[in-house]
């Protein structure tokens, strides 16, 4: 069904223009919601979660990732090992950034940034990774591009726990595993 506009949050984030580009929609039908706005439809159409738990099944997740991957299965070049630490900028600051950063470097992994690339190569990065670890947080929203088997460790706070890319590493078969971060 064609849609004459799409309702959403403004402002739009990069990545937001990025996904509507290649899905055909200009942005010019992209209508900005806030709390001091309102619409009067004719016909309102909304999306809902794919099943009572929101959670997303994994012909879902392909879908989108082969929107910015296609359907190659080249691996492509890029790190193998890719730490996602979020920056001191961040809202979550990891504790002792520097000494793990370290650490992981001594091992072989690549710090990335991912706000930084555009999706296709965020897709290219995350697909070739055979190993990825990673503060929580919205990056991972990527793991949808990763091939099975790619392993991925997952930091969290004590104090706040989300298990929303467990759900999606396990529809996509990668093996997850969570680290709770405890300390001041």
């Amino acid at each position: 069904k064609r849609f004459r506009h799409i309702l959403t949050h403004h402002p739009l984030k990069s990545f937001h223009r990025q996904t509507f580009e290649r899905l055909g929609v200009g942005l010019d039908k992209i209508l900005g919601l806030s709390k001091r706005m309102g619409y009067r439809c004719a016909e309102l159409v909304f999306h809902t979660a794919h099943h009572q738990t929101g959670r997303a099944p994994a012909s879902s997740l392909l879908s989108v990732a082969r929107l910015f991957l296609g359907q190659t299965k080249e691996k492509p070049p890029t790190p193998r090992r890719l730490a996602l630490l979020r920056g001191p900028e961040s809202s979550r600051v990891l504790l002792h950034r520097k000494e793990i950063a370290g650490l992981l470097a001594s091992r072989g992994f690549v710090e990335y940034e991912p706000i930084r690339d555009t999706i296709e190569e965020q897709a290219r990065k995350f697909a070739g990774a055979e190993v990825i670890v990673a503060v929580h947080g919205a990056a991972l929203t990527n793991l949808i591009f990763c091939r099975p088997g790619t392993r991925v460790l997952e930091l969290f706070s004590a104090r706040y726990v989300n298990p929303c890319y467990v759900h999606i590493s396990q529809q996509l078969g990668l093996r997850h595993t969570t680290f709770i971060v405890t300390g001041k």
